[in-house]
Formats: C-alpha cells, structure tokens, sequence
C-alpha cells in the first residue's frame, strides 16, 4: 500500500487534506493520527533537547574542571609565592605542570633549563620559544607540531626573569592559556619578592660584615641585633679569612660562607669571610673546597687566629690576615691557603713599618751583583741562587743552570770580586742567603717604591 505525499507532513495538514487508498479519512481518523503526530513532534523535540543539554551538560562540566584545576594551580603558585622559604623550582614546575595537564618547565633568562615536571627532555626550540616570549611580555608564544608547545616570559617592572615552557598533545583551551597567563604574573610577583629579599639580604650582609671588621669594641646592641637577624654566632670564636680576587670572587666567598654560617662580601676592597671556628686550617681549608667547587681553583687564602666576634677583635684579626694574603702573593702561585700562624715567621719581615728595613737588606746584599747584571746582562743572582742551593756544588750547579762548569767558575770567581772573597761566611754569608730567600718569595715586589725589580 502506497501513501501520497501530504502523509509526510500530517502535522501540519487539515482534515480536508487526508485521504486514504479507498477514500477520505473520517474525522475521528484525522484527529487521532495528528494526536499521535502531536506527541511524536513532541517527543523528538525533547530528544532534542536532551541532546543539546547533554552536550552542554558535558561541555559545562569539562570546563568547570578545567576551572577547578586551574584555580588549584593559581591557588598553589600563590602559596609558594608567600612561603617563608623560596620554593624549590620543581616545585613551582610541578604545580604548573598539575594545573595545565602537562609537560611544564621554568627557563632562565637565557633559555636554559633551571626545572621541569615531569622530569623528561625538552624540544631543542625552547630557547628560541624564550626569546620570542621575552620579546612579547604578556603574550602566550605557540609552536604546534607533533606536541603543542606554550611559552610564556616571567617580566617584571625591571626586566624579564625566565619562562614558562608548557609541552602537551592537545592544545590548550581559552581557559588554560588564560591560567597559564596568571600562572607567570604570580611567578613574576614572586621573583619581585625574592629580588627584594635579596637586596635586603645583602644590605643586612654587607652592614654586619662592616660593622665586625670596623668596631674595636664589643659590639652594640644594634649590631647584636643585626648578627641576630642573620643567624650570625657571636657567642663564638671566629676566624677571618681574607682572600685574594676580584669582586666576582667576594660574592663567591659571601655565598660560601653563608652556606658555612658565617658572614662574607667585600671589606675595605679585600674579599674576605668571617666563620665560626677555632681551627684555622680547618676553616680556611673548607672555604677553598667551597670556592673551587665554583670557580674551579681556589685562590690565595690567608686565615686569622680565632678571635671573639663580639668582643671587637675581628679588625686586628682582619689586618693580621690581610697582612698574611700579601705575603702569600709575593709568595707566588706555590702557596695557596695558609693561617697567620704559618706566617709567624716571615711577618716582621713583611711588615709594612719594617718595609724598608728588607729593602735595606736586599740592597746591601745584592746591590753589587744587581748592578753588575744590568751592565752586562749575566744572571749573577740566580747563579749564586743556585750555588748555594746545590751545598756549593758547582758542578752540580752549572747542570742545573745548563751552562759549561767553565761558565760556572768564571761567573763565581765574578761575585768573589764584587762581594769579597768571604761571600759565603760568616755575618756577609748568613745575609746574602737571607737576602735570596726574600727575593725568591717576591720581597722587592712590595709595594711601587721596591728597590728592585726581579731579575733573570
């Protein structure tokens, strides 16, 4: 059995328009088939609706999860934000990472790794995804390939501090990219905190330091007050270790002796560390592990007796050791870390009240053969030098100086005619020896108005 066409659309037909294969529909048939229309029209338009709400349903949940994750995210960062202690930069990598569902990772400034979470490589573009984030401060970079990748800088008022790298399949929705904005504006607002603790850390740092090389007295109570803030032990002997470098070196030496409970920086020009200790080798030694883990080689190094720190007797231990790390530089590169009390010895000679009485000695003892070498350009000093060292071997002499034993007798009768034929005894002897042992350790290299400079 067939059925015309208006059949299709009985919903919307009058009665006049039925017509069944034998005839028209009777009134009753017409009423009851658009009844049965009526609700089958209603029915789909439900299913319709319930469709559309499912779909919206699911929609509204998917992003109120979003939501929810992100807040959670924002929520931690802003907790680590306002911690008493710095966080770790995986920890601020693994919020971000739980928040965006995704591979997150903190850059420096110079597109290096600092942290990432989870812990698995990162594209080689990420550099360059930093240095275009850097170029757009509150723009969200995007690189999508096999992975989406998301860069976004960390700038403050001052400068640009790092990067967020976000790594993930999908791509990241309005929702996301909006978190992950905020994500680096808390990031930027802790990088101002941390800046300012910094500088506050370093004024406190810088003001104590000063303060205990400075008083000769025991300390006031504002100074007690500042050692307090800074966890710095007054109660304890310490020692001063001054060291021979740069200012790069004195930020080394102040971080190392923060880490070591004590107090560094830069003191009247010289990198110097104060730390609790009553071994002097001890103490030296340890901050020379510190600093060559950093630099690679440990500068000179020259540490004071242990002194009370409150009790104002850190300047004199700081000019003691200060005194000390001059004399290591005349010294040469043979000696690296010493105490004062490894100096005894040589400080009334490298006194720099006394500075004139060495050069005195030094002139004395080889004026004559300094005199004869500027004439006639032959190493008198270094070939009496070695003379002497060999037990007055000259054979065993000349083979160190790789010249003829001849050479060797004529350069020695030489120094008889200048020095006298006793030049190796008594009072004349004992100096000229001393004399060579001050040139060897650098003496006439004292200060500008050194008597000589070193020959050979």
């Amino acid at each position: 059995m067939s059925w015309p066409g208006p059949v299709f659309q009985i919903g919307a037909m009058t009665p006049d328009a039925f017509a069944g294969p034998d005839g028209d529909f009777t009134p009753d048939e017409v009423a009851a088939i658009q009844r049965f229309a009526g609700a089958a029209a209603v029915q789909r338009a439900v299913l319709t609706a319930r469709r559309e709400f499912e779909r919206t349903h699911g929609e509204l949940t998917l992003r109120l999860e979003t939501l929810e994750r992100t807040a959670s995210m924002v929520d931690a960062l802003l907790e680590l934000a306002t911690a008493t202690e710095p966080p770790l930069p995986t920890d601020v990598a693994a919020a971000v990472a739980g928040g965006l569902d995704a591979v997150a990772a903190l850059l420096d400034p110079g597109g290096r790794l600092i942290a990432a979470h989870p812990a698995v490589p990162l594209v080689a573009a990420s550099p360059e995804l930093a240095r275009r984030a850097a170029a757009d401060p509150g723009g969200v970079v995007h690189e999508a390939g096999t992975s989406h990748l998301y860069a976004v800088s960390i700038t403050t008022a001052a400068r640009a501090e790092g990067t967020i790298l976000v790594v993930r399949r999908a791509p990241l929705d309005d929702d996301e990219l909006a978190a992950l904005r905020r994500a680096a504006h808390v990031l930027a607002a802790l990088r101002v905190r941390q800046n300012a603790l910094l500088q506050a850390y370093e004024e406190l740092r810088t003001d104590l330091l000063t303060e205990l090389l400075s008083s000769r007295r025991p300390l006031a109570r504002p100074v007690r007050v500042l050692a307090e803030a800074r966890r710095f032990p007054l109660d304890r002997q310490c020692v001063v270790v001054a060291v021979d470098g740069d200012a790069a070196i004195g930020r080394v030496v102040a971080d190392a002796a923060g880490l070591l409970g004590g107090v560094g920086g830069r003191y009247d020009g010289v990198p110097v560390a104060v730390l609790p200790g009553d071994d002097p080798q001890a103490v030296v030694e340890t901050l020379a592990a510190r600093t060559r883990r950093v630099t690679g080689e440990a500068p000179r190094m020259c540490a004071s007796d242990p002194a009370g720190a409150g009790e104002g007797a850190l300047p004199e231990a700081f000019e003691a050791a200060r005194h000390g790390l001059s004399l290591l530089r005349a010294a040469g590169s043979a000696h690296r870390c010493a105490t004062t009390r490894d100096l005894a010895l040589y400080r009334p000679l490298f006194d720099p009240q006394r500075s004139g009485d060495v050069r005195e000695l030094l002139d004395a003892a080889l004026r004559p053969l300094l005199d004869y070498e500027r004439e006639h350009r032959i190493d008198l000093v270094g070939t009496v030098h070695v003379f002497l060292a060999t037990g007055g071997n000259a054979s065993q002499a000349a083979r160190r100086l790789f010249i003829h034993p001849n050479t060797m007798t004529k350069r020695l009768e030489r120094v008889a005619r200048l020095l006298g034929d006793g030049w190796q005894e008594g009072v004349d002897g004992l100096r000229l020896r001393l004399a060579l042992h001050l040139r060897s350790l650098g003496a006439e290299a004292l200060g500008p108005d050194a008597a000589y400079d070193r020959a050979g």
